[in-house]
């Protein structure tokens, strides 16, 4: 769906409910700059237990329009898996009257760091915001004005340009009783979690902090979590790379020869060097040699010039480093088994020969260390050895 006045999907009618949007390719809609509008919208708040799942919904905002990538008010709505970049206003908001809303497996970059947006944003309650990846945005996940009740757990939030995670309050709207467990939040420009003061019930723990202006600007309990100061080093895993050429621009990477296929990178992160200072953006589509990147750089690459393309999988490394894999908690906040990850990447690998751990099977596969006789076992969350259902199950 292209070059639509508004939205690519949207609905305002009431009872607009049950419906699943999903394999969806939704581009280069809203041309008016007098439209507010979506990628995909509901937009009353009696649209409920709509599912959102396996869409791209790209740079929907031609001439700089108050646009979202998907946005949804009522009850019980998932938002899965789909890719969103390039928006001047947040890539998802389930807005203040969604409640029990699952955001989960996204992609979210490039929300117009200039503004004042998030990559993923609510106002509604009893949202779990799990296992997305959020970069190059303003902020990466941000909860705002009486956003209570909130789970945001397992997501991976990097290089943007204020914080990772933000509780944002006003008086007399505050952000209380969220939980924030497992999550990465590096390399953000100011902090890695931030508060508005007057919050209050708000638990965090468990979660990796690295690279950040101020890591933990607010804790609310970490004791277990991860700050830079504890890290030997950190990165994460290159699934290609290569050196830019001297026709390259803020929006281009061209690295002539390389052989991608059409599009194979796209959703995926790119870091680029230049003149000794990193840059991220996100990859809009890629051709065989060029990669469209948003938002644009903050400088044009040279000749030469490093990049390495990454789906954000923490690098492996020894086991007993401090490392977002295999060090993150259990559904009860508290228990650490040594086989959950931190971030959206939760595949645990064990090379038990080499004492090296890894976020994927790929990445075990790739490092140079393999040998044809070494021990390698994924492992799978185990939440509970065994147990007795009872007449009430309560989800925590």
């Amino acid at each position: 769906m292209t070059r639509n006045r508004h939205s690519g999907i949207s609905s305002s009618n009431t009872d607009s409910s049950y419906n699943l949007i999903k394999n969806n390719t939704i581009v280069s809609n809203c041309i008016y700059a007098s439209w507010d509008s979506a990628g995909v919208s509901f937009s009353h708040s009696t649209c409920t237990n709509n599912v959102i799942m396996n869409n791209v919904i790209l740079k929907n905002n031609l001439v700089n329009n108050n646009t979202q990538g998907i946005y949804h008010e009522g009850a019980n709505a998932i938002i899965y898996g789909n890719i969103v970049g390039g928006y001047d206003t947040n890539g998802i908001n389930p807005g203040g009257l969604a409640t029990n809303t699952i955001v989960s497996f996204n992609t979210c970059f490039g929300s117009d760091p200039a503004s004042y947006f998030s990559g993923i944003a609510t106002n509604g309650s009893s949202t779990v915001i799990r296992e997305n990846t959020v970069f190059a945005n303003r902020h990466g996940i941000r909860l705002l004005n009486n956003a209570d009740s909130n789970i945001i757990l397992n997501n991976t939030t990097v290089k943007n340009l204020s914080y990772g995670i933000y509780l944002n309050s006003a008086n007399p709207n505050f952000t209380d009783n969220n939980k924030i467990y497992n999550n990465i939040s590096a390399y953000n420009a100011t902090s890695g979690i931030f508060a508005d003061g007057g919050t209050a019930g708000n638990a965090a723990d468990f979660n990796f902090y690295y690279g950040n202006g101020t890591d933990i600007s607010n804790n609310f309990g970490e004791t277990h979590s991860i700050v830079t100061a504890g890290v030997t080093s950190f990165g994460f895993n290159a699934n290609d790379s290569g050196t830019a050429d001297a026709t390259s621009s803020t929006t281009m990477i061209l690295d002539a020869g390389q052989g991608w296929t059409a599009n194979m990178w796209q959703g995926l992160g790119v870091k680029i060097t230049i003149s000794g200072t990193d840059y991220w953006a996100g990859i809009i589509s890629n051709t065989s040699d060029k990669l469209f990147i948003y938002p644009p750089l903050g400088a044009t690459p040279a000749n030469g010039d490093a990049f390495i393309i990454t789906d954000f999988t923490p690098a492996g490394t020894t086991l007993t480093a401090e490392t977002p894999i295999g060090q993150g908690c259990r559904a009860d906040k508290t228990t650490e088994p040594g086989t959950v990850n931190i971030g959206a990447v939760t595949d645990y690998v064990k090379n038990t020969t080499d004492t090296k751990v890894f976020g994927s099977l790929q990445s075990a596969h790739d490092d140079a260390g393999l040998s044809a006789s070494d021990t390698v076992t994924s492992y799978s969350i185990d939440e509970v050895a065994s147990g007795t259902i009872g007449a009430t199950i309560t989800d925590n």
